[in-house]
């Protein structure tokens, strides 16, 4: 599992935020699926460098908040290395995503 800095928990809390912006965006007019791509997945969770416990990832944290914020939508999420891939799958299943 990959590690990651406090840096990358912010870049995440700025992406959900930006996400659940543009949705509510998109969606509010009306009936629209919205919808997340994610050409680097990654395996879904990661470990603090610093303070040692596992994070969500972006598919992960974009599927939750959607999900949590009731806005429909359609995710995918792509990963070339398929150990990274199996647990991606086996993390968003968990989430119920």
């Amino acid at each position: 599992m990959k590690n990651v800095s406090h840096h990358s928990i912010r870049k995440q809390e700025i992406l959900k935020q930006i996400v659940l912006d543009h949705a509510n965006a998109q969606t509010k007019h009306g009936r629209y699926i919205y919808t997340y791509v994610d050409a680097y997945a990654g395996a879904g969770s990661y470990i603090h460098d610093e303070l040692g416990f596992e994070i969500d990832g972006s598919p992960v944290i974009v599927g939750k908040a959607l999900k949590d914020a009731s806005i429909p939508f359609d995710g995918f999420a792509f990963e070339q290395d398929q150990a990274n891939c199996n647990k991606l799958k086996r993390s968003l299943v968990n989430h119920g995503l």
